[in-house]
């Protein structure tokens, strides 16, 4: 036990040394050339210093492009029109659902009684196609 306090204590002065040693000061800005932003609360170098910012976040739209064609979807018609020998004019999708393991497109044939559940990988292919009801 007290062979595990001497080393932690012993890593925890080196410690900074070895960060000196293997870092660069050049770049670096002094707490004395740091200062608030006070309209925006953003941390930034006083004047003087030339900090390298991050670029500004691009603005995306959460909802996608609403004009571009859902390949996952005609995908999942085109699998499901296989599957149940239908036409693809006969399969609708209802709703799309976007959860961790990506996109959930439900899809209805006319006259079925529940929806089918068809599940795509980012390529837009197919990876699960199943009928969510029982029978």
């Amino acid at each position: 036990m007290n062979t595990k306090l001497v080393a932690v204590s012993a890593a925890s002065v080196l410690f900074p040394f070895f960060l000196a040693a293997c870092g660069s000061t050049e770049g670096e800005i002094a707490d004395s050339e740091i200062a608030t932003d006070s309209g925006t609360g953003e941390t930034v170098a006083m004047a003087g210093s030339t900090p390298e910012r991050a670029p500004t976040p691009v603005e995306t739209k959460s909802k996608g492009d609403p004009d571009a064609p859902d390949i996952a979807a005609q995908n999942c018609v085109e699998q499901l029109a296989k599957t149940a020998n239908r036409s693809p004019s006969v399969i609708s999708v209802q709703r799309v659902e976007v959860d961790d393991s990506g996109p959930t497109h439900f899809l209805m044939i006319e006259g079925s009684e529940a929806p089918w559940a068809c599940k795509t990988l980012p390529d837009a292919s197919v990876s699960d196609l199943y009928y969510t009801q029982e029978g």
